[in-house]
Order: structure tokens, then sequence, then C-alpha cells
């Protein structure tokens, strides 16, 4: 249809949808209309969106309601259920009722509703006045991070790329101290508090990991410095330990110069004025942080969550490391507690203390982190997660080799049950807010169904895989136990490999973000964190079809 008109074609998904749902709706146009009709229509999507069953016509109005409705061609009863002629229209009449009132955008950007409102959110975004869209992605932002990268995607195409090149890294700051002390009438501060608001406001929807996304000190943003470089450009520093108030100061000074130690991570950076641009340059501040947490699997846990031992074993070997203390299989206890007690005293008298070397690094948070876990250890040595190998294999070239088929089996089957229950803990701890577009977290409880082929006479190794799918598990509560059912397969040509993906009706329009695929690796046996790098690996690819990390990632030791 854009092609016959003459028009270009290289548009969003989401401008193609608006326009769809307009034409054919403008095509289906009844002579008379009555005034309320929009309204009704607006009323029967947001029921339809938000009700878990269908809609019948006798709860939403008397026969002559329903009639006007089924009459436009838009609706259709289905023996007593009113449904839309297509999906679209819900979406459509969504955005409507969003912005009538019927639903208010907080509601429709809740964990568990934003995926059946998505297009409705996006719709009502890109038709509000600039002012309204700000306001709405305000409270969006507050409320679901989620739908903020989400929309700011579909809005620009799907384009990963196209926002994060507008931020511009430099190593320069202001020489000079503060100017002035943050008076609104201050462009610089203007807009800085602009930008902040921003930040700040994506902040509040973040969990845990909130605090180490920016700069914090005791649960707040620390102080900014702004400074305005001709009409387009601005250069933000970060304190490096001053809390406001107030939020921001202006700073002056040459930027060639070396600049001053209270000042640290210094940017600049084209002002975002165009539509919702401070929210593409915000989401993309907190991308790297993010991405770099995820990449090192440092995300905060629950104390009692499987994949803690995990993470207390990397960092206690990483610890004697940096104390130059060798180690074995174990780890004792208080060789690790007098490292540890020596790198609390740096933390304690430092904003942010950071180790490395040896390809590791270690931070504050690691160490405050592994500090309290020590409160519920009682032995005297710290053993590894998992059983060590069972059998020699002279010329292994893989770590699991060294592994029985048997132990290999137990040992996968419980990593499966870990990886899935650790996924749980690390949305749980850091994204709730995100709810129900994380796609995995959408289906869960979950069963893991796989074949673990490890062939008899697999001697180099090339023949050996795991093969596993997460499916829906039947209908019961969240919080439901996920079960793992792992074949064990030493003969080829026997197994599950071709086994369906989906193993129970699942509501792909309700749960959109949830796409079940068909993972074939190695076995991770052998790993010191094989359960984390599954469930990393889920949370990736989740944040990844959000728009939070710019590509998918695998993780290996």
């Amino acid at each position: 249809a854009r092609l016959l008109k003459g028009r270009d074609v290289h548009v969003s998904r989401l401008t193609l949808l608006l326009e769809l749902a307009q034409a054919i709706i403008q095509q289906k146009r009844p002579d008379r209309a009555a005034p309320q009709l929009w309204h009704e229509l607006a009323s029967l999507a947001s029921r339809i969106l938000s009700e878990p069953g269908p809609v019948t016509a006798a709860s939403f109005g008397n026969d002559a309601q329903v009639w006007q409705l089924t009459d436009t061609g838009l609706v259709v009863n289905d023996d007593g259920a009113l449904r839309f002629a297509l999906p679209l229209f819900e979406q459509h009449f969504g955005a409507h009722a969003l912005t009538c009132g019927i639903v208010t955008m907080m509601e429709a950007a809740a964990p568990e509703a934003f995926p059946r409102w998505r297009y409705a959110v996006a719709f009502a975004l890109s038709t509000s006045q600039p002012g309204q869209a700000e306001q709405n992605m305000l409270l969006l932002a507050r409320t679901n991070p989620a739908v903020v990268s989400w929309t700011l995607n579909e809005l620009a195409g799907n384009d990963h790329t196209t926002a994060a090149s507008e931020w511009v890294g430099t190593s320069w700051s202001p020489r000079s101290g503060v100017t002035g002390t943050g008076q609104p009438g201050d462009p610089a501060i203007a807009e800085g508090q602009r930008l902040r608001e921003a930040l700040q406001a994506l902040l509040d929807g973040f969990g845990a990991c909130g605090s180490q996304l920016s700069r914090h000190r005791d649960g707040r943003l620390v102080q900014w410095g702004a400074q305005l470089l001709g009409d387009d450009w601005i250069a933000l520093s970060e304190a490096r330990d001053t809390l406001p108030p107030p939020d921001l100061v202006t700073v002056a000074g040459d930027p060639r110069d070396r600049p001053p130690l209270e000042w640290i991570r210094r940017t600049m950076f084209r002002i975002p004025r165009g539509p919702l641009g401070r929210w593409s340059w915000a989401r993309n501040r907190l991308m790297q942080p993010l991405a770099e947490l995820i990449q090192e699997r440092r995300l905060p846990l629950p104390p009692d969550s499987p994949l803690a031992s995990e993470r207390q074993w990397i960092l206690a070997r990483r610890i004697m490391q940096a104390a130059g203390k060798p180690h074995g299989t174990v780890i004792p206890l208080a060789d690790l507690r007098h490292a540890v007690d020596g790198m609390m005293e740096t933390v304690d008298r430092s904003v942010h203390a950071t180790w490395s070397g040896g390809g590791m690094r270690i931070d504050s948070h690691d160490i405050r982190w592994i500090h309290a876990r020590f409160q519920r250890e009682t032995g005297d040595q710290l053993t590894q997660p998992w059983p060590a190998p069972d059998q020699s294999h002279v010329g292994a070239q893989w770590l699991w080799q060294g592994y029985s088929p048997e132990l290999s089996h137990a040992i996968m089957t419980e990593v499966l049950a870990a990886a899935v229950t650790g996924y749980r803990d690390l949305v749980a701890e850091n994204f709730a807010a995100f709810g129900w577009a994380l796609g995995l977290n959408s289906a869960l409880p979950v069963q893991v169904e796989g074949t673990l082929i490890i062939p008899d006479d697999d001697t180099d190794g090339k023949h050996t895989s795991l093969h596993y799918q997460l499916k829906p598990a039947p209908p019961a509560g969240r919080e439901a136990v996920s079960h793992v059912d792992l074949d064990l397969v030493t003969q080829p040509g026997t197994g599950r490999r071709g086994a369906r993906i989906v193993a129970w009706p699942y509501d792909r329009r309700r749960n959109p973000f949830y796409l079940p695929v068909s993972h074939n690796t190695l076995p991770p046996t052998g790993q010191s964190r094989p359960a984390t790098n599954l469930a990393y690996q889920w949370l990736a690819a989740d944040l990844h079809a959000l728009g939070w990390l710019t590509q998918a990632v695998a993780f290996y030791d």
C-alpha cells in the first residue's frame, strides 16, 4: 500500500502496524457511528488485554451495545465471547484506552501486563504530543525499564546501535572548580537536570544491581558537574565522593588541562534534544556497566541462591591469587579470611577499590559480598562446588573427559536445575520490574528435557554433546519448582534429540517475549561455574531482546 502511494517503505515495524490498523479501520468505518463507539471499542480492548479469560458479550453490555460493535466488522461475537477480528485492533484500540484514561500507563507497564499491552503503549507514545510523551515515559521508566528500552527500539526501527553511537566518551574534564551552585536558571544546570532525571527514573526500576550501574554513595547518585560547550554539546563529570545537595553544579575551565581529582567519568556528547532523546541517552549510559556486570557474572544474588556457591568459589580463587597464596582443590578459610580482611580495610577507606591482574578483576562490591558470605561458613576450608573428576583420561582435550558418563549425567542434571533456579534468583533480585518481558521468566516454571550424549568410543570428544530444551510446564503456580528430565546416551542412534520444543499449549500472544529454542552445546562438566554460565546465557538473551544488551552472549570458563 505504501509503494502504490509512492511512499518510502523504509520505516519501522511500529509505523507499519500503526498505519495498517488505521487504513483498515478507515475502509471499515460504518455509515452512522455513534459518538461513544470509539470509547466502547477502547473499553473492549482494555478488557481483552487485561483479563485472563474471554470477554463475554453478556458481561460487556446489552444487545444494542454488542450489535453496535459487531456491525463495524472490527469485532466478532464468537459463541458469546467478544474478540477483535484482528489482534492488531486490540493494540490499536488499547492505545485509545491509554490516551483517554480507561487504563493508566503504569497499569499497562506492570510486570505481568506489559507483554499484552506492548504495542498499545508504543502506539500511544508515538501519537502523543511531545510533552505528554515525555511525562508518560517518565512514569514508564520508574515502573518498568523494559518498556522504555523495547519501545525505543520499536520507535527507531529495532536499531540497537543508532542511539548508542550518540554517546562519545572522552578523557578530559574541566580544570577549575565549581562556579555555580545549581540555580535553575543556569542553562548547564537545566540540561544536566533533564538528563539526570531520566537516568534516575530508569535506575529506580532496577533492583539490587542499580547501585552498580551508576556512581552512587549511600543509595544516592553522586553530585554531577555540568559544562555547556557551545549550543549543542555538554560535558558531564561525576563527583568522586560528593553527594547532593545540590544535584548538579556548573564547572568551567580549559578541557585540555589535566582533570582535578574530585571529578571522574568525564564525558562529552551532543545534547539529546530530539523526541525522547534523553531516554535513549539514559538507556545507553547504563548499558555499558550492565553489560560488564553480565559479562563478569557479578550481579547481586540472594544468599541462598545455588549460584552463590559458584560465585564464592570463583572469588575465593581470585582473592588467593591476588594475595599470592597458592592452593589446591580446597582453600583454607583462615588464609582466605585473612586476605579478605586486608582488602576490607582498603574498601572501608575508599569510595571504590579495584584489584586486577592475571586476567581477573575484583572490586569493592565483590569484597563486601564475600565478607558477608563468611557469616554462613562454619568449616575450616572451602571446597569447590562440583565433584572432582572420577577417572583419568590420557590426552584429554576437554574438562568433561575426566568424568564418567554416569557422574557427568548426575552433575548435569543438578547443574540444569540449579541454572533455572539461579536464573529466577537473578531476575527476582535485579530485574523484578521487567516482569514477563524477560522471555524465560514469563515461562516459569519450566521443564528441562534433554539428552546427554557421551559415546563409549568417543576418545577425541567430537561426538559428545548436550541437547536440552526449556519447555513451559503444565499450568502451575509461579513459585512451582522446575524439573529436569535428562537422558544419558552412550550408544549412537538413541535418545530424544527430535523431541517437540513446546510440550504444553502456550499463549504466544500474551507472552510474546518467550521464544522456545533447542540448545545444543558441549557439556560444561568440570567448569567452576556451569550453572552460572547457563543462567547468565539465558538472561543475556532476554535482555538483548529488550535492547538492554547489544548482543546475546554465551558464557564459558
